[in-house]
């Protein structure tokens, strides 16, 4: 990169500059050893530091919920809007490097105990599409992980009452087809439901689940 670039970049996030070199956009050329190295930096910081933003992002919630000055109000959704930016590049981290440690996207860097590793990671911080993928990865016991249907089916859940709208189709196919779940048509409709505003083909699952000739 040249001095000019440098310099454009200079003050850039870690999680933005290693979404940069993992799809070669902006200044940078695709890198995938320097996303890794920018993703790595975040998945390693203290885990109390990413609980910190959690709980300031619910204290101003719960602040915003009271009258207050105009400029006070301005200043606590700025600072609000910063956190949940740093909440993110966590987010972003764990899946980019679960992402490329599980080969996915022609990457040539498969290392399946470090995609896992990443992925437990990323559920044990609450995000949702961490959990619907290790869900899934424990039904189908993917990355060398053992079969274990009754944690993936809870992780899935988790993911889809916290709104993963993929977490809610998926779970709607496995209690309509009956794959590591008794098959329980009300439920597979629940679920279809819930996803159908957001994911097409569960709508039309949904509408064929209505279809009394279908069963």
């Amino acid at each position: 990169m040249s001095k000019s670039k440098r310099l454009q970049w200079r003050g850039t996030s870690p999680s933005a500059l290693g979404a940069a070199y993992l799809r070669g956009r902006g200044p940078v050329a695709k890198n995938v050893t320097k996303a890794v190295y920018w993703f790595e930096r975040i998945a390693s910081r203290d885990e109390r530091e990413f609980r910190a933003i959690c709980a300031r992002m619910q204290s101003i919630r719960d602040q915003r919920t009271v009258p207050m000055p105009r400029q006070e109000a301005k200043r606590l959704d700025l600072e609000y809007l910063q956190l949940v930016d740093q909440k993110l590049s966590f987010e972003l981290a764990f899946s980019a490097l679960h992402q490329i440690y599980s080969g996915a996207e022609g990457f040539t860097y498969a290392n399946p105990k470090l995609a896992v590793k990443y992925l437990r990671q990323g559920a044990d911080y609450g995000f949702p599409s961490a959990q619907r993928r290790l869900g899934m990865a424990y039904v189908l016991g993917l990355f060398g992980l053992p079969k274990n249907r009754v944690g993936g089916l809870r992780l899935l859940t988790e993911a889809a009452v916290h709104g993963d709208h993929r977490a809610e189709y998926l779970l709607g196919t496995l209690y309509e087809s009956g794959l590591a779940v008794p098959r329980n048509v009300d439920a597979a409709r629940y679920w279809f439901r819930r996803a159908a505003p957001y994911i097409p083909n569960a709508a039309a699952r949904l509408e064929q689940l209505r279809d009394p000739t279908t069963g």
